[in-house]
């Protein structure tokens, strides 16, 4: 009787450590184990132009996705997004990726977009930076005007944006240790009221030569003194 009751006290004790291994097991996949959240780019082939995609992943499991040709915005997308079962994919707008360290793996490349995705190291890239203050002045929108705001693109070395009457766009360069050297900017020539802060921001863009990414603020400087402009990182555009 002895023997027969060991016998089934071992069966459980298997049974129950087997029954933890699966648990661990089933815990480790991409959506617990990685830190997904960020954003990350791929090429896009439309004809014979070539773009860009950029998917940003929320922690919250949201999404903003945008596809641009020659720099120029052709179709975004925002909301929530869905994991597979298992926690290793995540499904947007009908395309599914899996999700590994750093990168997103396309699994339905209908949209022709690059078999992988590549998740942004730098904090400056591909975030729309709201300005807040130039030259030591909070910036405020006057009603009727756009916010002035600037986005540094990955895909071809381009900062882009608006100075709150007209858009501009230029070329930029980073360099090491935080400095970064930026081309002047081409901008549109409409007439508003109140084009101070535009002009300050020109400026600033004439003159910084290094840039400082704390958290969501975006400080750009000359030469790491006070700064010139400071931005904040607005999500969900």
């Amino acid at each position: 009787m002895k023997k027969v009751i060991s016998i089934f006290m071992v069966t459980v004790l298997l049974a129950c450590n087997s029954q933890k291994t699966q648990t661990v097991a089933a815990g480790d996949n991409s959506r617990n184990a990685l830190d997904w959240a960020g954003i990350y780019t791929g090429a896009i082939v439309s004809g014979a132009d070539s773009g860009q995609l950029v998917l940003q992943l929320n922690s919250d499991n949201t999404y903003v996705l945008e596809r641009s040709i020659k720099g120029k915005r052709t179709e975004e997308s925002k909301g929530g997004f869905e994991w597979n079962s298992e926690g290793s994919a995540v499904t947007i707008d009908g395309v599914s990726y899996r999700v590994g360290e750093n990168r997103l793996d396309v699994l339905e490349n209908a949209d022709k977009s690059s078999a992988t995705l590549t998740k942004l190291d730098n904090p400056l890239l591909e975030k729309y930076w709201k300005l807040t203050e130039v030259f030591g002045n909070p910036v405020t929108t006057p009603e009727g005007q756009r916010e002035a705001y600037v986005i540094f693109k990955s895909f071809d070395n381009r900062y882009q944006g608006n100075g709150g009457c007209n858009g501009y766009s230029g070329a930029y360069e980073l360099l090491p240790n935080g400095r970064i050297k930026l081309n002047p900017a081409i901008s549109t020539q409409m007439a508003c009221a109140g084009l101070d802060t535009e002009v300050k921001l020109y400026e600033v863009f004439s003159k910084a030569d290094t840039y400082i990414v704390t958290g969501d603020t975006l400080v750009l400087t000359k030469a790491r003194m006070a700064p010139m402009a400071r931005f904040e990182a607005v999500y969900l555009r």
